[in-house]
């Protein structure tokens, strides 16, 4: 596993590395290299295969092996529906 480093927020925002002794306890979601998701709950995205706009309600944390990845989508769109959406196939509005 790659030696990366975040602010845990279970610590207090201490600087938390593989090295910590808090690393094992840290209950952060964050992928393989120390980042959280790039979208957040709430924010507003423009869902290109379909042209609608939506609600993130989160971003999934995928598992490959020893490798973790921010991924898919569940979004909630302006007419009430729920759906998945791959996170490169939507892009933020402003």
């Amino acid at each position: 596993m790659p030696n990366y480093k975040h602010y845990c927020k279970e610590w207090d925002f201490s600087e938390i590395d593989a090295d910590s002794p808090e690393f094992e306890s840290c209950i952060c979601e964050i992928d393989s290299e120390g980042r959280g998701p790039s979208y957040k709950q709430g924010d507003r995205v423009y869902v290109l295969p379909c042209g609608l706009e939506a609600t993130v309600i989160r971003q999934v944390l995928h598992h490959d092996g020893s490798e973790a990845f921010w991924g898919n989508l569940e979004l909630q769109y302006d007419d009430g529906k729920k759906g998945i959406s791959h996170a490169w196939q939507c892009s933020k509005i402003a």
